[in-house]
């Protein structure tokens, strides 16, 4: 072991050891396999976990006799924080000549890798996850983002080799060392092999002109997909946002998209993201896009959690374009992630804003938003992302104002035909549609644009067609 990583390991565990309780720091002992961990002074009980970590001392196995201990529990977050610490400092990974995973059900998937396995069937088990730093240290993490407490190390002479990134489609092999896996080759970067892998300039936008499919006369024929393809078409790398007051049919827009824009265009990864949504809500995009590229938090978890989702979704999706692949991001909806970036200390220190909105949340959203492009050397990112008004919440108001002055395409609905079960509900006074000059369209299309003439029209149009 390389000295002056443990010297390195010591410097950082031992004053956040110190800043624990005693007896938080007792249970952290209890749990390492300090021997008698309430008998020692709170310098020998650190000394004594930091050197079972280093393993200059052999933890005492757990026993099963006695009396139940009380307060064991203590607070994840630091076992987490010193396995980090280890992964960092400690481990060295070696490549076994064979390797099987212990667990049957594997944390990192890899349904699409299965003839690499094919060809290398006495090589170890291929592993397969999202590239994501944490605490200084460079992880493969669960594609669908559901933390279970295993991931899996990349190694800094890997990252280096093969110029990985954050956000990077990770397949590999890998061994165990510690207790922690470790990756120890890399087989593919985004459905890529290493050496294919070309990245463009995301700073390198050009306007957006190839649009997005979403009607098929044989199996998308519903309003939604009509209007998305005549009314409201959506290009490759444009942002865009649905906006519309509470309950006007916003989730629903979005589920129709999904499901026709990743049916009709095969050269498009179509992710979906839920921030402090309903779990029914979330079940309901289930069927309709691969269980890795749906992407959510509920009302449930914390405000630092559904941050994270957000931004692990995005750098995959960026990833995704500057390699060469063409993304939509579906977002429900960026006005709770706003709220969940308000209440994290990202957004301290700004000036804050109308209805208690911070300033830099407002310009996180921006930014998010933002990064809907088509790149010039490389794929596209095209954002569609819910947003409310008229809540009553003047925050809600501000946000859709602001991320409206940055979108290229506005599809608003209005809660008048929502009311009637008519869907899309769409606003046609605000939306941005197209004009019967600027589109090339069958005679039903035709009568689709005609029917914007009035409210009472459209109206008639969705009665006559229902409302699938």
């Amino acid at each position: 072991m390389d000295a002056r990583k443990l010297e390195q390991f010591e410097k950082e565990a031992r004053p956040f050891l110190n800043g624990l309780g005693g007896k938080t720091l007792e249970a952290v002992g209890r749990d390492v396999g300090v021997s008698w961990p309430t008998t020692k002074k709170k310098n020998e009980l650190i000394d004594h976990i930091i050197w079972i970590y280093t393993g200059k001392l052999a933890p005492i196995p757990v026993s099963n006799q006695g009396a139940p201990v009380k307060n064991s529990y203590y607070d994840p977050k630091i076992k987490q924080t010193l396995d980090d610490l280890r992964a960092r400092y400690l481990i060295e990974p070696q490549t076994p000549k064979s390797v099987v995973a212990e667990r049957q059900e594997l944390v990192f998937e890899s349904p699409d890798y299965a003839e690499i396995e094919k060809q290398n069937p006495y090589q170890n088990t291929v592993y397969r996850g999202q590239a994501a730093v944490l605490n200084g240290v460079f992880y493969l993490l669960p594609l669908h983002c559901r933390e279970n407490g295993e991931r899996l190390v990349v190694p800094d002479r890997l990252i280096g080799k093969y110029a990985l990134k954050e956000g990077d489609i990770v397949s590999c092999y890998a061994g165990k060392s510690d207790s922690v896996y470790v990756a120890t080759d890399i087989l593919t970067i985004n459905g890529k092999q290493p050496s294919d892998i070309r990245r463009g300039a995301f700073e390198d936008a050009v306007y957006a002109t190839e649009p997005i499919r979403f009607f098929d006369k044989d199996r998308f024929t519903s309003n939604t997909a009509k209007c998305l393809d005549w009314l409201t078409p959506i290009c490759k790398g444009q942002r865009a946002c649905l906006i519309s007051p509470p309950k006007a049919g916003k989730t629903r827009f979005l589920r129709e998209a999904a499901a026709a824009a990743s049916k009709l265009n095969p050269d498009l990864d179509v992710f979906v993201l839920c921030v402090g949504q309903a779990p029914e809500e979330i079940g309901g995009f289930r069927s309709l896009v691969a269980r890795e590229n749906l992407i959510y938090s509920t009302y449930e978890d914390d405000p630092e959690r559904q941050v994270f989702t957000a931004d692990f979704i995005m750098k995959r999706a960026r990833s995704y374009a500057e390699c060469g692949r063409n993304v939509l991001l579906l977002v429900d909806s960026f006005n709770a992630l706003a709220r969940a970036y308000n209440d994290t200390e990202l957004s301290d220190g700004g000036k804050t804003l109308t209805g208690g909105l911070e300033s830099k949340t407002l310009q996180y959203l921006k930014k998010y938003l933002g990064g809907a492009r088509r790149l010039q050397n490389g794929g596209s990112l095209t954002v569609l992302g819910a947003l409310s008004e008229g809540t009553g919440n003047p925050m809600d108001d501000f946000i859709a104002v602001e991320l409206c002055a940055i979108s290229n395409l506005e599809i608003r609905l209005c809660e008048s035909l929502a009311v009637k079960r008519l869907y899309p509900a769409l606003d046609i006074k605000k939306s941005r549609v197209l004009s019967k000059e600027q589109a090339s369209l069958s005679l039903e299309g035709e009568a689709l644009i005609a029917a914007l003439e009035s409210a009472e029209s459209y109206e008639a149009f969705l009665r006559k067609n229902g409302t699938r």
